[in-house]
């Protein structure tokens, strides 16, 4: 990550842009700046004819809806922010084609070395790594899917960075590793776990309320 730190603790990402505006929009991401976040994560997803749009849920391509933000306009605002970027890319078609678009875009982005992507679809992780191995990525892994069972440990081989949406041993074990570990809090956060794991080997909090979370880690 490119963001000049001065604060103790992990960096602070904005869930969907953060709560200073509707989700994954420009309104959040620039309030997000204001706010002192480190970064943004936002919601990306490939549509017919390779086009890259922001959002979350599933986007109708022949309505209105289809306008939403471009991939061109998100670089820029984060860029001209001097933040990182944490992409979670929403896979609703062929991995490998959309691994294709995601890294034609993203390797020509005047910041590559700010930009990671996340996303709960390893097919397309492992596609992106090949074709854009510059690129940090983050695979996903959550309650539901990993309790109480751990992951297994060859499905993430030679991944730069594992997300996670919950804090167990396993995943602090990660961070040991090499990995950069990424906790998810979106709706639900705590205070005193954002504060306990700011002494922990963490290396980002994903947030809705960035200006709450920036004066906890502050203190």
């Amino acid at each position: 990550m490119t963001a000049d730190r001065t604060r103790f603790g992990p960096a602070v990402f904005g869930h969907r842009g953060g709560d200073g505006g509707p989700e994954n929009s420009l309104e959040a991401i620039r309030s997000a700046i204001e706010a002192g976040a480190d970064g943004v994560e936002i919601d990306l997803q490939v549509g017919p004819a390779g086009r890259v749009a922001v959002g979350h849920d599933p986007i109708d391509w022949s309505t209105s809806r289809a306008h939403s933000i471009g991939l061109a306009e998100l670089l820029s605002v984060v860029d001209k922010g001097g933040i990182d970027l944490l992409i979670d890319f929403k896979s609703t078609g062929d991995p490998l084609a959309e691994a294709i678009i995601m890294a034609e875009a993203l390797t020509a982005a005047a910041r590559p070395e700010a930009i990671l992507v996340s996303s709960f679809n390893v097919a397309f992780l492992r596609h992106l790594r090949e074709l854009a191995p510059e690129l940090v990525l983050c695979p996903i892994v959550s309650l539901r899917q990993n309790f109480p069972r751990p992951v297994d440990h060859e499905r993430w081989d030679g991944f730069s960075v594992l997300a996670a949406a919950l804090i167990n041993p396993f995943y602090l074990r990660q961070s040991a590793a090499g990995r950069r570990l990424f906790v998810w809090f979106a709706a639900t956060e705590w205070s005193w776990l954002i504060r306990l794991i700011a002494r922990w080997r963490v290396d980002g909090v994903v947030v809705s309320d960035i200006g709450r979370t920036v004066k906890l880690l502050a203190r």
